[in-house]
């Protein structure tokens, strides 16, 4: 899982042409879209909405680095 999270963060800064100094932000980002997407480890349900009892809201997701 390190290696997948690394792995898409620093896609993530190349796709932005972004220096490696917001890796933070990058990380951040990645763990939150892995916690609103279905897995398998807990029967293709959504972290977010079994930790917090309630069906997470998509509309708030922007693409990364974007001005909105």
């Amino acid at each position: 899982m390190n290696r997948m999270i690394q792995e898409r963060v620093m896609a993530m800064l190349q796709h932005a042409k972004l220096k490696t100094e917001l890796w933070a932000e990058a990380l951040q980002t990645v763990v939150y879209v892995i916690n609103m997407a279905p897995s398998r480890a807990v029967g293709l349900q959504v972290p977010q909405a079994l930790w917090f009892w309630k069906t997470p809201r998509y509309d708030r997701l922007r693409i990364f680095i974007c001005e909105a």
